[in-house]
């Protein structure tokens, strides 16, 4: 998908470039490459067994995909090794349940939020 997307835009700019007679063809400069991030799936059962014995049942519960970039992933596949990326929240209990109820979670702040 992100190569199609990023072939779209430049095929847009090329042709907007190309349209209003732009002397030299526009550079296009790709920043904070990172491949997609896929949790081993073994590697996950057994996290999330032991987060579950630690925090308990109803503290872990499993994370819906997320289109973030991240460069934990580079890491496990230059090792070749299993990697588990997971959340950690700090919402009052509380109003989590009051923000999921309302359907407002994406309100809440989160990592990275201000």
């Amino acid at each position: 998908m992100r190569d199609k997307v990023l072939a779209s835009i430049k095929r847009v700019v090329d042709g907007e470039a190309t349209i209003s007679g732009a002397p030299k063809p526009p550079l296009l400069t790709r920043l904070g490459r990172f491949p997609l991030t896929v949790n081993d799936e073994d590697a996950t059962a057994k996290v999330t067994e032991a987060l579950k014995r630690r925090l308990g049942e109803d503290r872990v519960q499993p994370a819906s995909n997320a289109a973030a970039s991240e460069d934990f992933t580079v890491f496990a596949r230059a090792w070749d090794v299993p990697s588990v990326f997971w959340f950690v929240g700090g919402t009052d209990p509380k109003l989590y349940a009051e923000a999921e109820k309302a359907g407002t979670l994406n309100e809440l702040p989160s990592n990275h939020s201000p």
